[in-house]
């Protein structure tokens, strides 16, 4: 899994305000370089505490940090790993001088491992750390939790290493003194203890079966009073009494009024009285053999104490018979470790894939001991395995790539099992096995070998990576057990250091794909007509776009590093517009709701008044958490007075048409008033002063029928 970061507090002013009163600077934008020095000082060769180191002067010396240090968040007494000035890190301000650092905390998530977490100590004036401090986390997290995964690995190893140690230690101290007591070795222990058991439980026979796994059997191998033919006797598992003792791994009392369903069956010797048979077990639960005991006609039954006492020297058989196991597995385990830990060193500490798989065919020939092998990778999205490094094998064999499923490589990755073969082993009979056997020894007779092991490489979360294919070809000699089992573990060290090469690619793509993506984001924002920007939820401005520049018409210095509350008094904005804005700033931080305003008139001093469409949202993290607020903003002020000459337009129409209605009816009123003044004119020819009236009335008619002429036209 990647590593989560968790951040420190939130600064605060003296009066506990947030963030909109933070001092103003301008960050820088962090470089190339800066990542690339990074990402080097992680990827430094070694242990963790020289990658710390590494990354402690990094920090130091691009950015002034003065410590830091590293401790696992699950475990309060686990020691500090503490890098830089320690006095730092100290409760007592008499160990430090000057203002205190600030601390941040970033916790770490390795696989399987406790969590960590990374403390860096910075100053307090520190802004340019302040700003840049995300994007060096983003960097930081993902390489260091890897590499705490690989140091986990290697601690696990060594204390695996140790813990052999330590067991093959107690081993040879028991075979010590076991040989300084009675110098008595472990036939000869099994057979003291089979007859004192028989003396103390006053038995007729005892008999100390062990359990052999390939057969499936047990066998006798020591005894007190059985008879030289029984001794002989190997009963399956499941088969006769000892055999469902073994198999059910449960001790059995057996009286001459035991009435067991699972003696049904089973005949019982007349002669015997009773009998008490103790599986031996393992430390792990695994069964070794068993214990029984017998006795004859007329002595009495055992009893639940008999057993009890007879279950402790099974459990003495047990732990000599676990001893003499652990022994030897120790033995053989203690040279395959001393390989694997110089073998897993070197792989874990390349993260260069050609130089890993390459370091991956040489060990494979020259530590574990293959005198020929070939390692295949499986093809990015594809079911297909291509031949990558091989070693001993002719231009001939093992070049095609083989895909997934299709013969013994093949069926061994999609099985995701280690398949053994020897051609000397007799061919089953069971058609499926023999199908299998036949593509194996067909792969055989093409490597022209006798045996060979095929072991996939996975991943940890148990996907195929590839294949690696050995054999000794020129021995002809059935590949040892110790050999397999040596080139097994490597192969899975090599799983791991193989995933973490590609991790590593993989982050280097990220790395330039988030570069290039900001870019692009960035190009998409500056091409933006409307204006947008955004701020952190302390309110810090840390994006905008050229639109919002031309708009507010201020240079890009005023935008860096500065609080929306400083840029709107950069505006210079009346109290009440500032007051209105903050309070929209404000409300859309604390509930998450979206605020809009349109056609907003604001009015800068010495500057025309301006109209926009404002609208507040919050801005939201990669987890849907609240990060700060985005602004976005267009300058309607043209359009705002366009609509108003416009309904300038639409007043002066009505008015207009009002007068055109108003002449209209005026000149169809005249005309009868003309023609009846006419007429009264005709009619007082003898009357003088009535034709005068006429003449005034007709007069002053056609003064009119010439003013509604005139505003007739005016108004086409």
């Amino acid at each position: 899994m990647p590593g989560r970061v968790t951040s420190g507090k939130i600064p605060t002013n003296q009066q506990g305000e947030s963030s909109l009163l933070i001092e103003e600077r301008a960050p820088d934008a962090l470089s190339a370089d800066s990542i690339q020095v990074l990402v080097e000082a992680l990827s430094a060769p070694g242990n963790l505490n020289i990658v710390l180191n590494a990354l402690f002067h990094t920090l130091h010396s691009e950015w002034g940090v003065p410590a830091l240090s590293l401790q696992s968040d699950e475990q309060a007494s686990n020691p500090v790993r503490h890098f830089g000035d320690a006095s730092l890190f100290s409760n007592d301000d008499s160990a430090r001088s000057g203002s205190p650092p600030t601390s941040e905390d970033l916790f770490l998530h390795p696989s399987n491992f406790p969590v960590q977490r990374l403390t860096i100590l910075f100053p307090q004036n520190s802004l340019r750390f302040e700003r840049q401090k995300e994007r060096i986390y983003a960097i930081i997290s993902p390489i260091l939790t890897r590499r705490l995964e690989q140091e986990g690995f290697r601690l696990h190893g060594e204390r695996a290493e140790e813990r052999s140690r330590q067991r093959l230690g107690e081993v040879a101290a028991i075979y010590d003194i076991g040989q300084a007591l009675d110098q008595i070795e472990h036939p000869r222990l099994f057979e003291l203890i089979t007859h004192r058991a028989a003396r103390i439980m006053d038995a007729k026979t005892c008999s100390l079966m062990v359990f052999n796994g390939e057969t499936q059997r047990l066998k006798v191998v020591a005894s007190y009073g059985l008879p030289e033919d029984a001794t002989h006797h190997e009963p399956l598992i499941g088969e006769g009494i000892a055999g469902l003792v073994a198999m059910t791994e449960q001790p059995l009392l057996i009286t001459a009024n035991t009435l067991n369903p699972i003696l049904e069956g089973i005949p019982l010797s007349p002669d015997i009285r009773s009998s008490m048979l103790v599986p031996m077990k393992s430390q792990a639960g695994s069964i070794l053999g068993v214990l029984s005991i017998r006795r004859n006609k007329p002595a009495p039954d055992f009893n639940e104490a008999d057993l009890k006492v007879f279950s402790v020297f099974a459990t003495q058989a047990a732990l000599a018979l676990s001893n003499k196991h652990l022994y030897d597995d120790l033995r053989k385990r203690a040279v395959e470790l001393q390989k694997l830990e110089s073998l897993s060193r070197a792989l874990i500490s390349t993260l260069n894939l050609e130089e890993l798989l390459s370091r991956v065919a040489d060990d494979v020939r020259q530590v574990v001991g293959f005198e020929r092998c070939c390692l295949l990778l499986r093809e990015t999205n594809r079911q297909v395995f291509t031949p990558i490094a091989w070693r001993g094998y002719p231009f001939t064999v093992l070049r095609n790539p083989v895909r997934e499923g299709v013969g013994a490589v093949g069926s061994a990755a999609r099985n995701k099992k280690l398949t053994h073969f020897d051609s000397r082993i007799e061919a089953p009979i069971e058609e499926e096995a023999l199908r299998i056997y036949n593509s194996c020894n067909g792969f055989a007779r093409s490597l022209g070998t006798l045996s060979f092991v095929i072991v996939p490489i996975l991943d940890s979360k148990n996907r195929c990576l590839g294949v690696v294919a050995a054999d000794n070809k020129s021995s002809q000699e059935p590949i040892p057990p110790e050999q397999i089992s040596l080139l097994s573990a490597f192969v899975n060290q090599a799983g791991i250091a193989l995933e973490n090469a590609r991790l590593y690619d993989d982050t280097q793509e990220n790395l330039q794909k988030i570069h290039r993506l900001n870019n692009e984001t960035d190009n998409v924002l500056q091409s933006i007509g409307s204006c947008i920007l955004s701020a952190d939820a302390r309110g810090y401005i840390f994006r905008w776009n050229r639109a919002t520049i031309e708009t507010l018409k201020l240079p890009p210095t005023a935008f860096k590093g500065v609080s929306l509350r400083e840029l709107i008094r950069r505006i210079e904005l009346p109290a009440d517009e500032q007051k209105l804005f903050l309070e929209m700033f404000s409300r859309v931080i604390s509930t998450g709701e979206s605020a809009t305003k349109y056609k907003w008139t604001l009015h800068p001093v010495n500057r025309p008044p301006m109209t926009l469409d404002l609208r507040m949202s919050r801005l939201m993290d990669h987890n849907q958490q609240q990060a700060g607020i985005v602004l976005t903003f267009e300058d309607v002020t043209k359009e705002v007075r366009l609509e108003a000459e416009v309904e300038r337009m639409r007043r002066l129409a009505d008015i207009g048409q009002l007068a055109a209605r108003m002449a209209h009816e005026v000149r169809n009123a005249l005309s009868p008033i003309r023609g009846a003044a006419q007429m009264m004119r005709l009619e007082g020819e003898d009357n003088q002063g009535l034709g005068e009236w006429a003449d005034i009335i007709v007069a002053e008619v056609d003064g009119l029928a010439r003013l509604t002429s005139e505003m007739s036209l005016e108004n086409r």
